[in-house]
């Protein structure tokens, strides 16, 4: 029985809502890109996107969703009869618009996309001005040599690595950076090749923990320094424009190793001359105000972290968005806060990079937040005016 054949499309069917009849054009066709099936909807639960086969070989594959004659649903919850932009969560939730887990991709031939809400969208006035008022999001041109940088806490899970090829897609970065990947390098060349990327620079996890990933867009402008456990190090090159040195970084988690961390980071510091940046999850806070919830961090370890910056001459670019990176017991007495992930740059980076800036993405799955860098504007050294690239 192939997967085109009517029961298993009568099962798809019945797993969106309950089938009611194949378009009769289909039967006995050849294998086409899509197939078209008419369908009940329960209107008391969220709308389906795909759903998961299993092959022959026992393999699986998934099946994605579009609809026809679709009625209004919501982007946030998936469900049908009201919009996003009259229903309370969303409007009283932190998570962006654009990384609402529905879209207008479901319809067929799509639709205008989500946008920010705000006041101006519960005013009262004519129906015509209610429904154009306010800003609409359009996903923009990417942002030249842009980096994503996740601590995504596993890649086995297929909804983590959806998050992350929606991110790539929506933000167009030159540069992705993973951590705690706990699979193997196959499963991140995997990764690569559905982003469309050239190169990855893969560090082995260690059993169920650990793992480093990142990825490059064009080959023509990473360079690999070097790399441990802890950190990918690589020189980036465009043409035409100065040279910079980033490092990859995640530092280590437990307290008693903090001064390692810091010692690595001196000692990284003196292994280039070029303008540095680093970017990840050091697991430090530089100020009390980094954190929310439990007790305060010991003021050694905020010295010791600003301490060691000081030495390597790297200051904290300010982050867009929620203030913290890093959640844990969300919804309890106990839920705490803190800004593990940070942008980190030189002044000599800051100058040639002016225009740089740092947006907190909130994420579903992970209990960290991405962080996204984005390059706008112009690129080059101090009075030089260049144009951007």
């Amino acid at each position: 029985m192939g997967y085109t054949a009517i029961p298993i499309l009568e099962q798809i069917g019945d797993f969106i809502g309950i089938f009611v009849k194949l378009d009769d054009r289909f039967i006995g066709a050849p294998w086409l890109t899509y197939y078209r099936i008419r369908v009940s909807i329960p209107v008391d639960k969220p709308i389906k996107q795909r759903m998961k086969l299993l092959k022959w070989d026992k393999t699986t594959c998934w099946v994605n969703f579009k609809y026809e004659r679709l009625h209004t649903f919501c982007f946030f919850c998936g469900m049908l009869g009201h919009s996003y932009k009259f229903y309370l969560r969303a409007r009283e939730s932190a998570i962006p618009v654009e990384q609402y887990p529905y879209s207008a991709d479901l319809r067929v031939g799509g639709n205008r996309g989500p946008r920010e809400i705000g006041d101006q969208d519960y005013r009262r006035g004519s129906r015509q001005r209610l429904l154009i008022r306010g800003k609409f999001w359009i996903p923009g041109p990417p942002d030249p040599m842009s980096t994503l940088s996740w601590n995504c806490r596993g890649l086995g899970n297929p909804r983590t690595v959806r998050d992350v090829v929606d991110m790539v897609s929506r933000k167009q970065p030159d540069f992705v950076f993973l951590m705690k990947t706990k699979v193997g390098r196959e499963h991140a060349e995997q990764i690569r090749v559905t982003i469309g990327f050239e190169g990855l620079f893969y560090v082995n996890n260690n059993g169920l923990s650990g793992g480093l990933a990142l990825f490059w867009r064009k080959n023509s402008t990473t360079r690999l320094l070097s790399y441990s456990t802890n950190y990918v190090d690589i020189e980036v090159t465009i043409t035409g424009h100065p040279a910079w040195w980033m490092t990859c970084y995640y530092g280590f988690s437990e307290r008693t190793r903090r001064t390692k961390s810091w010692d690595l980071l001196r000692a990284l510091a003196a292994a280039s001359n070029l303008p540095w940046t680093v970017m990840g999850d050091f697991n430090d806070l530089l100020f009390q105000h980094e954190k929310r919830g439990g007790n305060s961090r010991p003021n050694s370890l905020l010295r010791g972290f600003g301490d060691a910056l000081e030495d390597c001459g790297l200051a904290q670019l300010p982050m867009a968005g929620y203030p913290y990176t890093w959640e844990k017991g969300n919804g309890t007495v106990n839920w705490i806060e803190e800004r593990l992930d940070k942008v980190l740059v030189t002044n000599e980076w800051r100058n040639i990079v002016p225009h740089a800036k740092v947006t907190n993405l909130r994420t579903r799955k992970s209990d960290h937040s991405a962080l996204f860098l984005g390059i706008h504007e112009s690129l080059g050294t101090s009075g030089t005016g260049r144009r951007g690239f």
